[in-house]
């Protein structure tokens, strides 16, 4: 299984957009625990990269003004 980074599962919620994806479905692919996903989702969301829907989680896309996305 591919190691479980921030930049990795932003390129699979990326890839499957515009699909959210479920956190059960991230932690599977990842081999990893929901806890360990959860954790690096929430620094995408507060970097404003993804964002949780109904479903799971999306990408943000360029055309939500609302969201400043700053990369660390």
């Amino acid at each position: 299984a591919p190691e479980l980074t921030e930049e990795r599962l932003l390129e699979l919620v990326e890839s499957a957009y515009p699909n959210p994806v479920s956190l059960a479905s991230m932690a599977a692919h990842f081999l990893a625990d929901e806890a360990d996903v959860e954790a690096q989702l929430s620094v995408l969301v507060d970097q404003g990269w993804v964002r949780a829907v109904e479903g799971g989680f999306t990408r943000v896309t360029a055309d939500e003004p609302e969201v400043k996305r700053v990369r660390q």
